[in-house]
């Protein structure tokens, strides 16, 4: 069963999904080369196709390789922010994740 049904309603929030999904297939090409496709449909709940879309979420947070080296989770810090419906510092940030 899928993850929103069984979950219900929710807020995505990530960055938005590379669109491969579907059964992976190996692909035999002329020469002997291969290659590998994803090519089964898959579905938003809403029936729009996230093959080659991806999976747009509804808070789209980029991470960025500075903050990752810092350690820091710009998604769950999002989260945070939303759930506490006010921005805060970064030290009431450490103390809450700690």
């Amino acid at each position: 069963m899928p993850w929103h049904f069984v979950l219900g309603p929710m807020l995505w929030m990530r960055s938005t999904t590379a669109g491969a999904d579907g059964t992976v297939s190996r692909v035999t090409l002329p020469g002997g080369d291969w290659c590998y496709i994803t090519g089964k449909d898959i579905f938003n709940p809403d029936s729009t196709p996230t093959q080659r879309v991806g999976i747009i979420p509804d808070v789209e947070i980029l991470t960025t390789i500075e903050r990752v080296r810092q350690g820091r989770d710009e998604v769950l810090e999002a989260a945070v922010r939303l759930v506490l419906a006010r921005s805060i510092s970064a030290a009431e940030m450490k103390a809450l994740l700690n």
